[in-house]
């Protein structure tokens, strides 16, 4: 079973979802609890999964969801025109932490998100740096990025050289956060 805290505007509840199974459809089934709300289990059906865009049901009713932003803790979406979060307990504050750009995903250990070239290093060994500086660019398919600093913190170490290509998942900087 797993427990999830479901964010609208400021309230938020917690839901757990345990896998089922739904011989009927053969799909991707789950039993859905409001935790507090007793004796209402509810049927979860995934109909479709695409890559931003899931079809359920959920008490044989169907909805489209929309997935703009998804982490391995969480999840944004928009149902019926309302915008929701999905994290499991005591992610949010590590996760206003991380940054995730196409380039490269930036919390206390920055790495490359795509194969890149390092142009520039703006950052080195023991550098103190305020939010938004500049850690180093990065070029990939012919663009460039800037990779910034989330909040202030310092630099424990810079893993790269500047011209070198890096593959995909490459630790480039280690941070440490004030």
């Amino acid at each position: 079973m797993s427990h999830y805290e479901v964010v609208i505007g400021n309230s938020s509840k917690t839901v757990d979802l345990e896998r089922s199974t739904d011989e009927e459809h053969d799909a991707e089934a789950y039993q859905c609890q409001i935790v507090g709300e007793k004796g209402k289990t509810r049927k979860l059906i995934v109909r479709r999964r695409d890559a931003n865009v899931l079809l359920i049901s959920l008490d044989a009713k169907i909805y489209s969801i929309r997935q703009p932003k998804r982490t391995s803790s969480s999840v944004e979406f928009t149902l019926n025109g309302r915008k929701l979060r999905a994290q499991l307990p005591g992610e949010a504050a590590r996760e206003e932490t991380t940054v995730k750009s196409d380039i490269a995903s930036v919390n206390e250990l920055v790495s490359s998100n795509f194969p890149a070239k390092v142009v520039s290093i703006k950052v080195s060994k023991g550098a103190n740096l305020k939010e938004g500086d500049t850690l180093l660019i990065l070029e990939a398919m012919k663009m460039e990025a800037q990779i910034k600093a989330p909040r202030d913190c310092s630099v424990l170490e810079v893993f790269v050289r500047e011209g070198e290509m890096v593959p995909r998942r490459t630790k480039l900087v280690h941070l440490k956060f004030s």
